[in-house]
C-alpha cells in the first residue's frame, strides 16, 4: 500500500500506516518523528462502541519536493501538492496546492514558495 518515489530521506521512527495508500513523490525530506495515518474511527452510530465500529480509509498522496519538518503528523484523505513545506509540529488534515508553506494545529496556510 506505500508507493515511493527517487531520492527520498525519510527519518528516523517516521509512521507510515497504510492500510489505505500512500503514496510519497520524489525529491521529499521526511524528518525523524513524522506519522502518516490512512485511516480513522468511525463513529456515527451512537448505539454501537466506536472500538466496535468500521474503520475509514482514505489514501495520502505526497508530491515532488515536499519537505516535512520534524514531528508532523498527515491524517487520511490529505493530499499535497509538489514543493510544500510543513513546518515542524503539524497536523496537516486538509489538502494543499503546490508550493504552499503550512504550519499549524490543525494546519493553515501561512505562505507561499
Amino acid at each position: 500500500n506505500i508507493k515511493i518515489g527517487n531520492k527520498n530521506f525519510i527519518g528516523r521512527d517516521v509512521h507510515l500506516i497504510a492500510e489505505g495508500n500512500i503514496t510519497i513523490g520524489n525529491s521529499c525530506a521526511i524528518a525523524a518523528d513524522c506519522k502518516f495515518i490512512t485511516r480513522n474511527h468511525s463513529y456515527s452510530d451512537k448505539d454501537i462502541y466506536i472500538s466496535d465500529q468500521e474503520y475509514d480509509y482514505r489514501p495520502i498522496i505526497i508530491g515532488d519536493d515536499v519537505w516535512f519538518g520534524y514531528n508532523c503528523i498527515v491524517l487520511p484523505g490529505v493530499k499535497i501538492g509538489s514543493g510544500c513545506v510543513v513546518c515542524a509540529g503539524s497536523v496537516v488534515t486538509k489538502s494543499f496546492p503546490n508550493y504552499s508553506i503550512i504550519s499549524g494545529v490543525p494546519a493553515k496556510l501561512i505562505g507561499k514558495r
